[in-house]
């Protein structure tokens, strides 16, 4: 862990910038990340503040940011842990009182975020998901790439309006990214395929229970309220952390459970006996009696 700010109940007490807290904190015993830069209106005047407050940390002048982003974005993969930005604080505590903030963040520090990395691929397929209400949502099924440390062969497609913004088909050749350093996405087509394949439909029929899709908006939706699809969904999402948060009951266990009659909507979560799975694959005594207790 790094720590990156620290706070006195009592302000006399409060050391009397940003730098003087992390040098307090050090002293204290906490991590402070070992990347820290400090900006001043000259590189000698900003070292000259690290050296005062016992912080091993690098010096900059402003003029100097524009070169420290572009070092900083790319020496990134050369960190032993994941950064997807940089955050600028404002060194003056009395000066971050006058900034204030705004009902979502300080007004006295930024964020910086880095361009995702990039990968290129083969779109191989399209497949059609369908959510818990109903919502039809395409994704690419690509050749196996190395993005950021994981090897990708999925990525969002968003609807058929992003599909033909892109005019994608199948056997393009597309850049990946990873949106927020998480979610896997085809941002654009690099190469076209040679194969006369055109622009990628959705099908009209719902993938899963074979319902006429309908229209809303820009995306699709399967109108089919008992579809497998949506109810399996619904009842994952009912169980889920946010939601009631009932523990050994996450999607695969629902989709076996739904496969083998046991759950066919959220209601049965509380009626069902599920005692009859003891002894089928993976449902032991003990997991039923887990699966009971969450």
């Amino acid at each position: 862990i790094f720590c990156y700010e620290g706070f006195w109940s009592d302000k006399a007490e409060e050391p009397k910038d940003h730098l003087h807290i992390l040098s307090k904190l050090k002293s204290l015993g906490f991590r402070i990340d070992p990347e820290l830069a400090f900006f001043d209106v000259t590189r000698s005047e900003a070292e000259r503040k690290l050296k005062e407050a016992g912080i091993d940390g690098l010096g900059y002048g402003f003029d100097e940011l524009e070169e420290y982003l572009r070092k900083k974005s790319e020496t990134r993969p050369d960190l032993p842990y994941e950064i997807d930005g940089l955050v600028f604080k404002i060194n003056e505590l009395g000066v971050r009182e006058k900034f204030g903030y705004t009902e979502h963040h300080p007004r006295w520090a930024i964020a910086y975020k880095f361009e995702s990395p990039q990968a290129f691929a083969i779109l191989k397929d399209v497949t059609c998901q369908v959510g818990r209400t109903g919502r039809i949502t395409p994704v690419a099924e690509v050749s196996d790439t190395l993005l950021s440390g994981s090897t990708i062969r999925r990525a969002t497609l968003h609807n058929q309006e992003y599909i033909d913004q892109l005019e994608l088909a199948i056997g393009d050749t597309v850049s990946i990214t990873k949106r927020g350093d998480v979610i896997p996405a085809v941002e654009e087509v690099v190469e076209k395929n040679n194969l006369g394949n055109k622009t990628y439909k959705l099908p009209r029929l719902c993938p899963c229970c074979g319902s006429e899709l309908v229209s809303e908006g820009a995306h699709l939706f399967c109108p089919n309220y008992d579809c497998e699809e949506q109810v399996k969904g619904r009842i994952a999402y009912f169980a889920g952390r946010d939601q009631m948060d009932i523990e050994s009951l996450g999607p695969k266990t629902v989709e076996i459970l739904y496969k083998e009659g046991v759950l066919k909507s959220v209601e049965d979560i509380y009626s069902a006996d599920y005692d009859q799975m003891i002894g089928k694959p993976g449902f032991g005594q003990k997991t039923v009696d887990n699966l009971k207790k969450g």
